[in-house]
């Protein structure tokens, strides 16, 4: 795709450990900005059959964290898809991606509120 940053897929790439822990996740995009994490205690976990028999990465939505170092660029306009299934809501603001401003030079934040 013309244009394309960084592409995660759940179902493409996902290294892990015998635990399902996520080790890396390769970018798709063909950029090469794959999310990794090292830190045993921060990673994910790969979870078969989660959404509609896809795979997803699961975040406990504590520490979990896997970094994509390298993305950069203008991205004054930008669209970022995802497809998400919290397990609960909570009556705060939550975080699925974290930086100072969206769509910014630096990272990207993508917020959801509980109803």
């Amino acid at each position: 795709m013309n244009g394309l940053s960084l592409w995660l897929k759940a179902n493409s790439s996902v290294a892990r450990d015998s635990n399902n822990f996520v080790d890396r996740w390769a970018d798709q995009s063909g950029n090469g900005f794959n999310a990794v994490q090292s830190a045993q205690a921060n990673k994910p976990v790969f979870v078969q059959n989660a959404i509609n028999g896809m795979p997803a990465i699961q975040f406990d939505g504590i520490d979990d964290l896997l970094t994509a170092a390298g993305v950069s660029g203008n991205y004054s306009n930008c669209t970022i898809f995802t497809v998400m299934k919290p397990a609960a809501l909570a009556d705060y603001n939550q975080a699925l991606l974290h930086g100072p401003d969206m769509c910014s030079e630096e990272q990207t934040t993508v917020q959801f509120r509980a109803a």
